[in-house]
């Protein structure tokens, strides 16, 4: 029985390694074929066949704030989950989706910018001041 816990927690540390990240109620996974997302009982896979750019944005926020958010700008034609919001682009203007608000995730954009430059490649813009 132990050891079957232990198996369990073995198993989630390779996730966590993979690039897995797990907020309060968000989960977001990245890897070589896909960028997948849960909110809840919502889940959704977006393949990076159906990814123009990945954009890592922080910028000023509605409420006067600071908002660093990880959007999805589509191929044309991709067929996307309707829970995936519109949002402006702030890199080009064309129409993009917020995937995810990183306040609501534990790892810090550096980490996630790290992994998607890694599964991305030239699909990644990391819109971030310096």
């Amino acid at each position: 029985m132990a050891g079957g816990r232990f198996m369990g927690r073995l198993s989630r540390l390779r996730r966590w390694s993979a690039g897995v990240w797990r907020g309060r109620w968000h989960g977001f996974r990245v890897d070589a074929h896909s960028l997948a997302l849960t909110r809840g009982a919502w889940a959704t896979e977006v393949l990076w066949s159906q990814v123009e750019t990945v954009i890592l944005y922080r910028g000023p926020a509605l409420d006067g704030g600071v908002v660093c958010r990880l959007l999805l700008v589509p191929v044309p034609g991709a067929l996307l989950d309707r829970g995936l919001v519109h949002a402006p682009n702030p890199v080009d203007g064309r129409p993009c989706r917020v995937l995810l608000d990183l306040a609501k995730v534990k790892d810090t954009p550096d980490q996630i910018a790290a992994t998607l430059a890694a599964h991305g490649g030239d699909r990644f813009v990391d819109h971030r001041p310096a």
